[in-house]
């Protein structure tokens, strides 16, 4: 192990094993000179927890993470994968916001089903796809249309650019 100091500061592990960091005591805390910023902090049997500007953005706890404010999922094919341990082909996702009485969410089902819904007193399905299956498209949660192996079922008025309709 080499500590030395040029215009930097360097640890370099120059051996063929690992570098450990021992502790037993309350954990390992990087900060910033004059400890006035923290940078990590790897808790001992606990959180580890990153900083930006002395702000912690990024814990891990026993139930999994937890990030402040946003995730940002960037490149040519982003993409986020939730899905259950074993299985390597179902995706389950829940992807929604629910601040106060407005919601937005994406929601992907065991079964295959993906629904948006949006409601401003609850969720409210606005589209319902289902796997080898129909398509629903909602007005105010009430099913309007919908996708059959014969066509399509439309509830209410089918109105047309020129005036014309069905009903």
């Amino acid at each position: 192990l080499c500590v030395y100091h040029n215009v930097n500061s360097f640890i370099k592990d120059n051996g063929a094993g690992s570098l450990i960091l021992d502790t037993n005591g309350l954990g390992v805390k990087f900060t910033k000179s004059g400890l006035s910023e923290t940078l990590a902090y790897f808790i001992t049997d606990g959180a580890c927890e990153l900083y930006h500007d002395d702000s912690k953005k990024f814990t891990t706890d026993a139930d999994g993470i937890t990030v402040d404010k946003a995730v940002t999922v960037d490149g040519s094919t982003p993409e986020i994968r939730l899905k259950v341990t074993a299985d390597t082909q179902s995706h389950r996702i829940r992807l929604f916001n629910a601040a106060d009485s407005q919601v937005a969410r994406i929601l992907g089902d065991p079964d295959g089903t993906v629904s948006i819904q949006t409601g401003t007193s609850g969720a409210e399905n606005g589209l319902v796809v289902k796997p080898d299956g129909a398509v629903e498209l909602y007005h105010d949660a009430t099913k309007k249309l919908e996708t059959e192996s014969t066509g399509v079922e439309i509830s209410g008025t089918l109105s047309f650019g020129d005036g014309t309709g069905a009903g």
